[in-house]
């Protein structure tokens, strides 16, 4: 969900930039795209949704994408852009009948535009779980709160792990002791999409509550959860970058690691956070 925020986030600039009506393509879900759902719902239920019957770009991947690109682009009336190739300042909408517009868009400065212009556009729609407002409740009664999120999963296979195996043991060791330095003891929120790895594996405080993640509820609310936290430390992942974002309390410490990624040094955290 975290890219999706960014994508959410991206489309919503336009809009507020432009005044162009825009629809967000979800036809990838299910389809090219087997390991995640479309889960935006939980703050916008009426997202205008992308619907055409005969170009479904993102349904499909190499050959057959090439071609469906082709086909949406050769009248002339249509432009496909892809993110590395999109200049703000440049392209003029007016020129086409549609443009679809492709990338993870991981700026600040669409997320803040909006943000900034809407306060509540990242505000949960639904009602809360209980799970979720036990959780919080947990939070609230804490005397100095920190969210840990482990990212796991696809990050640690044979064929992801040289571009985002960045966050070891040791890393979440040492982001919890500045934090400890300055405030002591704390209760600790541990988040992970493989819960079990980090109960046998990463050991940072006897006060540590382990959230296991529940299917029936939408992601965004453990997003929710770690923003109420003091303090987030958070992995190489959108996910717990939202939390770390979403996250108002004023005195707050921010700790990512120093790299994104281990194929280049773009990075979406913030000035004031604190790299490791």
């Amino acid at each position: 969900i975290g890219n999706q925020l960014f994508q959410y986030s991206f489309g919503e600039y336009l809009r507020l930039k432009t005044g162009i009506d825009i629809e967000y393509d979800i036809n990838s879900f299910g389809n090219s795209d087997k390991l995640r759902n479309y889960q935006l719902d939980i703050i916008n239920p009426n997202l205008p949704i992308y619907t055409a019957k005969m170009i479904n770009i993102s349904k499909h991947t190499g050959v057959v994408n090439r071609v469906l690109r082709l086909l949406f682009t050769i009248s002339g009336k249509n432009k496909f852009i892809t993110e590395d190739k999109y200049i703000d300042y440049k392209l003029d909408f007016e020129k086409y009948r549609s443009v679809y517009m492709q990338g993870y868009w991981q700026k600040i400065n669409y997320v803040e535009a909006i943000n900034n212009t809407c306060p509540t556009i990242f505000s949960p729609k639904q009602i809360k779980p209980k799970k979720i407002y036990e959780l919080e409740r947990k939070i609230a009664s804490s005397e100095i709160s920190v969210s840990i999120h482990v990212r796991r999963g696809d990050y640690f296979n044979s064929k992801n792990k040289k571009v985002f195996g960045i966050c070891n043991v040791d890393y979440y060791h040492n982001a919890l002791n500045i934090i400890k330095s300055r405030y002591g003891e704390a209760n600790v929120f541990m988040f992970s999409d493989d819960i079990e790895w980090v109960k046998n594996n990463i050991s940072v405080s006897e006060n540590t509550i382990y959230i296991e993640n529940d299917e029936e509820i939408n992601p965004f609310w453990y997003i929710y959860i770690m923003s109420k936290c003091n303090h987030n430390i958070i992995s190489n992942s959108t996910f717990s970058w939202w939390g770390a974002y979403l996250n108002k309390y004023s005195k707050k410490i921010v700790i990512c690691p120093q790299r994104w990624n281990l194929l280049n040094n773009e990075t979406p955290v913030l000035l004031d956070w604190t790299k490791l």
